[in-house]
């Protein structure tokens, strides 16, 4: 006979038991903040117990049947019970999701909710796991059917439908909130006028920014790639598409290393879910249109590359992501680090390293800044030495040696300017999607060094942002350990004498649990409060009557400004103009021949100052409709 366990089997059974009726009378409930976070109960409780006992009289009927049908000579009684534990312990999540389902307890309450979504798919990885291993141990002819039926094409499927809902979902409010005046000229008016300008033989031309050059403030030549699909529609519209379809690709890479790696092609769909839901790339294809959005799927295109030793793709692909931004190097030397010491590969990593090197100090040297020898900047460059005033003694004449300093001599002031709570909230949103697996892993560490600095040594609020576009240098590399933590999770498990296979089936549906809440109450998958694209808050899901007739004005205003004329426009409106060789924003350039503004967009010293002009008459209304208008400067 087993040696006695404790108690801690029947208190299991009893959580099993009653959980489930507690947790669906709570959801039964008008008010669930009001029971749930603040005790405030109207009722005596008698629903409450009525619904425990009649689960724990349901749930006591499975336990019944499975004691009748143990092998006594094998199992005692206990041991049974713990069996049925095991496979009936998600059912104890169904008293945990009626508090994810509080309004606003996602904006309230962000840790308890990430809390919450861990232990409800911690809960189903540990029924899943236990379920496999049965199956396991009982295989029959309706099991292998089953297996047939669902086989490696069936993954497939499941995965290309999953990515084509997802992109369209996303595409879909990408461009309502395009509609409804959401986007603004920072930045998508900008990316949009620099792919213009592209189209019409400008290279990284905008008019919209320092000097009319995009090197102001970034070097990003692979913009000019988009320019064929660009020009089916040349429009802010076609990048909000074309941005949502490429993020969404990242899937394929991700289900691939996934497979590479456990060769079990459900896992592979499991941990593409963690990409597709996971709500920072929402946040990415949501916020406007970025070049740095455009690393995501390349980074991992790279990484499976090179664990597939497809050397020359892998070149071709590592030249790409270089070309996505000036700061990408930092990553491609990461990558190059990973390919060294995690694969092995010296050679590889070696040049890899020297190619990022030296790609960097090229564009540095020669395309940006004052002395940029092939595009000067005679205006001077964009300032972004501030990002890291907490890090740089001096922020006003500090720069990179100065932070590089701080982190040399003074460490034990970076740990605590790191390790502050935003910062591992911004972590925790990071890795939930994932069920925090990529801490279960060393293999893809060293890719991971350069968003991490980048992010957790920022001093301003927007860099360590889950929603923002400097994500994308972390999240796919998290979505992409997620295997590595099965893997080793599966390994460690076998040592202990369990089923590795059952443990790595059981972790991936924990992550398509966790991937699906995660997507749910932070993504924007359905009506998430605390999502965020860019700085605002809510998902918008319609155009309304009123959206339709504003957007209808704006469209006929941007048509009747000459195509050789400069229009100067507001924030919001930029966008709708930036398909054009001669534009300019508002707030830099008042003085344009045309200005085309929503009244919202201006703050006090911008209305007034245009009130000035206008009873000055030097400047015309040429059409208005409700706080739109357009103005013409006066002859």
């Amino acid at each position: 006979m087993a040696p006695p366990r404790g108690a801690a089997w029947a208190l299991w059974m009893l959580a099993i038991a009653v959980t489930p009726g507690l947790g669906l009378w709570a959801w039964s409930r008008p008010d669930l903040a009001a029971l749930l976070l603040r005790n405030e109960v109207a009722t005596t409780g008698a629903g409450a117990i009525a619904s425990a006992l009649a689960s724990a009289a349901i749930v006591g009927a499975v336990y019944f049947v499975a004691l009748r049908r143990r092998d006594r000579s094998t199992t005692t009684v206990i041991e049974a019970m713990e069996i049925v534990n095991a496979h009936l312990r998600a059912l104890v999540a169904l008293a945990l999701l009626p508090v994810l389902q509080v309004l606003e307890i996602e904006v309230q309450r962000p840790i308890l909710t990430v809390a919450l979504i861990t232990a409800v798919a911690l809960l189903a990885a540990a029924s899943a796991t236990a379920w496999a291993r049965t199956l396991a141990a009982h295989e029959g002819p309706w099991l292998a059917r089953l297996r047939r039926i669902f086989g490696p094409a069936s993954a497939r499927v499941a995965l290309a439908a999953a990515t084509a809902a997802q992109a369209a979902w996303i595409i879909q409010l990408g461009l309502v909130r395009h509609w409804t005046l959401g986007s603004r000229t920072f930045d998508l008016g900008i990316f949009d006028n620099v792919v213009y300008n592209g189209l019409h033989g400008g290279f990284q031309v905008t008019t919209l920014q320092k000097a009319d050059t995009l090197t102001s403030a970034h070097f990003a030549p692979l913009l000019h790639a988009l320019t064929p699909l660009y020009a089916i529609a040349p429009r802010a519209e076609a990048l909000i598409v074309i941005q949502a379809l490429w993020l969404a690709s990242g899937a394929l890479p991700i289900y691939l290393l996934t497979v590479d790696r456990l060769r079990r092609p459900w896992i592979g769909v499991a941990v593409a879910l963690a990409y597709l839901c996971h709500p920072s790339l929402h946040g990415v294809a949501l916020f406007d249109f970025h070049d740095l959005a455009l690393i995501a799927p390349l980074i991992l295109w790279a990484l499976l590359l090179l664990h597939r030793r497809a050397l020359r793709a892998y070149a071709v692909v590592v030249a790409l992501c270089l070309l996505v931004r000036e700061d990408v190097p930092f990553l491609g030397i990461a990558l190059g680090l990973h390919a060294w010491f995690a694969r092995g590969e010296r050679r590889v990593g070696l040049l890899t390293i020297a190619a990022a090197a030296i790609y960097l100090v090229v564009i540095k040297a020669a395309f940006m800044g004052d002395a940029g020898i092939f595009m000067p900047d005679a205006d001077g460059s964009y300032r972004f030495a501030n990002r890291y005033s907490g890090m740089i003694p001096d922020p006003e004449r500090g720069g990179a040696l100065d932070l590089l300093r701080t982190l040399t001599t003074n460490p034990g002031f970076v740990v605590q300017h790191v390790l502050q709570t935003r910062k591992l909230e911004y972590l925790a949103a990071l890795a939930a999607p994932g069920l925090f697996l990529v801490f279960a892993q060393r293999a893809i560490v060293w890719p991971l060094t350069f968003g991490l600095a980048y992010t957790m040594l920022a001093s301003g609020a927007n860099l360590h942002s889950p929603y923002l576009h400097y994500t994308a240098l972390l999240f796919p590399l998290i979505v992409a350990a997620t295997p590595e933590g099965i893997a080793a999770l599966s390994a460690l498990g076998a040592r202990l004498g369990r089923s590795s296979r059952a443990i790595a089936s059981g972790l991936a549906v924990g992550v398509a649990v966790a991937a699906l809440l995660c997507g749910h109450k932070f993504g924007a998958l359905t009506g998430s409060q605390a999502f965020q694209a860019g700085y605002v808050r809510g998902v918008i899901t319609e155009v309304t009557p009123a959206d339709a007739a504003r957007l209808a004005w704006v469209r006929r205003a941007a048509a009747q400004i000459p195509e050789d004329a400069w229009v100067s426009a507001s924030s919001s409106l930029g966008p709708h103009v930036s398909n054009r060789l001669r534009v300019r924003s508002l707030r830099h350039y008042p003085d344009s021949e045309y200005l085309l503004v929503r009244r919202e967009d201006l703050d006090k010293k911008e209305r007034q100052a245009l009130q000035q002009r206008l009873r000055a008459r030097e400047v015309e209304v040429v059409d208005q409709f409700e706080s739109l208008s357009l103005y013409r400067r006066a002859p």
